[in-house]
């Protein structure tokens, strides 16, 4: 592994690896001209015939689209990269809190290694009894899940990166009828990059090295700015419904740059008083 660099800007753990870096690097605008050359595409086919060279050119990029996809989905199987250190914190949640999405079930936990979310884990708060996923329904306000408003803490002692506290909490998407609006909601806020699936976003530098993102934060309940330090137990937001989210729940990750969009995923790692504590796995329980 190379010596970390705290210097905020080139906070590395370790070495990305080049191709998994330029993959990184290039998802997202290739994935952008994807997407526009095949609305272009399509809009050819339902014209009505037109000029040879306009013909031409809704071929070509037909063709594009195609070499594009296939060039998304080379990138998509690189940008694991090399396996490194974990990074080490507390959990940010106290009381009893459930794993819907976890490493300790399979890697990449959310089925992607885009914006970083190799070793990504999602929680929520555990509830009294099992939770049925419905046929029908979801579509509730936020603010009738337990784990809307919770307090999340930093976990870690590093410093502030970045805070975004804008995005809107909106409806839950938790019904089997309502999942193909989260899939398309999820494709469209994943076209710019970023910012719009993950929400309400922090961003912390650990003094030990990498970054940690936590997301889907809560609208407005942002405690910390970018340049302040944090301890542990340092409030810095609390959970919310923004962004990508199905429901209320947290989304963490460790990753080797600040901004999750380039970025590649780091393994995580909790430890509670100096002791390991294992990731729960989907399902599993993270116990307070």
């Amino acid at each position: 592994m190379t010596a970390v660099q705290t210097r905020l800007g080139q906070h590395r753990i370790g070495a990305a690896g080049p191709v998994a870096r330029t993959a990184a690097l290039l998802r997202w605008p290739v994935t952008a001209a994807t997407m526009v050359l095949a609305v272009a595409a399509l809009t050819w086919q339902v014209l009505p015939e037109m000029s040879p060279a306009l013909d031409r050119a809704g071929a070509l990029a037909s063709f594009l689209v195609l070499l594009l996809t296939i060039l998304m989905l080379v990138l998509q199987r690189t940008l694991r990269g090399r396996k490194r250190p974990p990074v080490v914190m507390e959990p940010p949640v106290s009381g009893s809190w459930t794993a819907v999405s976890s490493p300790s079930s399979s890697v990449p936990s959310h089925g992607t290694h885009i914006f970083g979310q190799t070793w990504a884990i999602d929680l929520l708060v555990t509830g009294p009894e099992p939770r049925p996923f419905p046929l029908t329904g979801g579509f509730r306000p936020a603010s009738s899940f337990p784990a809307f408003g919770q307090p999340v803490t930093a976990g870690t002692r590093g410093t502030v990166v970045s805070v975004r506290d804008t995005a809107p909490d909106h409806r839950s998407r938790n019904s089997w009828s309502a999942l193909p609006v989260l899939f398309l909601e999820s494709l469209v806020r994943g076209i710019p990059g970023s910012r719009h699936v993950f929400g309400n976003l922090i961003v912390i530098a650990p003094d030990d090295g990498g970054y940690l993102a936590y997301a889907h934060l809560k609208q407005g309940s942002a405690r910390v700015r970018p340049g302040d330090r944090v301890g542990p137990a340092t409030l810095i937001a609390r959970c919310g419904n923004s962004g990508s989210s199905s429901e209320p729940h947290l989304h963490l990750q460790a990753m080797d740059r600040p901004r999750p969009t380039f970025a590649l995923g780091l393994p995580l790692a909790f430890h509670r008083g100096g002791e390991p504590v294992a990731l729960p796995a989907r399902g599993g329980v993270l116990e307070p």
